[in-house]
């Protein structure tokens, strides 16, 4: 089940999303292109980094984002 989420990013993180995905659709098979989205691309993502802070709790990646 899907649900929608709002949430505050940076101006460039938006300019980075866009550009994600244009370039992932293009180098995706035409018929997989409809499939990719910014939502998936999103979902992705913080599946990886929330999966390496479980794994490696102080050492993950988000972790040393929030210590500085």
């Amino acid at each position: 089940t899907k649900v929608k989420a709002t949430f505050y990013i940076s101006s460039d993180v938006v300019d980075r999303l866009e550009e994600g995905w244009t370039r992932l659709r293009g180098i995706s098979p035409k018929e997989k292109r409809g499939e990719i989205s910014k939502s998936l691309i999103v979902e992705a993502g913080l599946l990886e980094v929330l999966a390496d802070l479980e794994d490696k709790g102080n050492t993950s990646l988000l972790a040393k984002k929030v210590k500085g």
